[in-house]
């Protein structure tokens, strides 16, 4: 995968992560648990994406894998606190 090609995939996941985000806080401030599915599914791929393509970059040597490491690091912090503020908001625990 050369760098065009990885800054395309990092810039997609960009975007799949702030809708996560904006539906996460649709889901947190109405209650609403359809926001809350699309919130979850848009963080689990963009962690998941994130670390298969930095993965599969870093034995090249490129560039980009610093940024695809930091972007699902940035995911998962935010996906746990989604997931405690969204869990506590409905009831869950």
């Amino acid at each position: 995968m050369d760098n065009r090609v990885a800054l395309i995939s990092f810039i997609m996941l960009i975007l799949i992560f702030i809708f996560a985000v904006i539906f996460g806080e649709v889901a947190i401030a109405e209650m609403n648990a359809y926001s809350a599915i699309l919130a979850a599914i848009g963080y689990i791929a963009t962690i998941a994406a994130s670390i298969i393509i930095a993965l599969s970059i870093g034995s090249e040597g490129s560039s980009m894998t610093t940024a695809f490491f930091i972007l699902s690091g940035l995911g998962v912090i935010i996906f746990v606190w989604f997931l405690s503020r969204g869990g506590c908001a409905m009831g869950i625990w």
